[in-house]
């Protein structure tokens, strides 16, 4: 039962920074994937799975932008 109390809640700017950190953190992740698509190196069904990830996180990505 964790509950937070009024002080411990983040400010507005505080809770833009961690947007702009999670965002950064999946745009790294689409440039890793992306590597790793393009490399080739990985199998027809191993592609699509990776394929799958990059549009999720583009997804994600969309959406934390818009917020």
């Amino acid at each position: 039962m964790d509950r937070r109390v009024y002080d411990d809640r983040r400010s507005g700017a505080e809770r833009r920074l961690s947007i702009l950190s999670a965002g950064d953190q999946i745009r790294e992740a689409l440039r890793l994937l992306t590597r790793v698509v393009e490399s080739g190196s990985a199998q027809e069904q191993e592609q699509r799975t990776l394929e799958a990830a990059m549009l999720r996180l583009r997804f994600a990505l969309d959406r934390l932008e818009e917020s």
